[in-house]
């Protein structure tokens, strides 16, 4: 599985240390972590391809290219991403 994680660089650092927080859960539960800077031309691209409307937005991706689980405007909590990935 894997994680595209959209985020905008002017964002603060609390939010940054929520997001060092998401990577370091998605790693420990072996899924690939892709960092998308949304204000950048490739980011706006990619968020334009999968209807990414606010920001910070992560995406679960499975091997076969299927969107698992989206959230847009905040990160995650743990249980949301264990039971997206099929650990609950």
């Amino acid at each position: 599985m894997k994680a595209l994680l959209f985020d905008r660089k002017s964002d603060t650092n609390s939010h940054k240390l929520e997001l060092n927080g998401l990577k370091k859960n998605l790693a420990i539960n072996k899924v690939r972590v892709q960092e998308v800077d949304a204000d950048s031309p490739s980011g706006i691209g990619m968020a334009e391809s999968y209807d990414i409307l606010s920001f910070p937005a992560v995406l679960l991706i499975r091997e076969d290219g299927v969107v698992q689980k989206v959230w847009q405007g905040h990160l995650p909590a743990n249980n949301e991403i264990h039971e997206s990935i099929g650990y609950i």
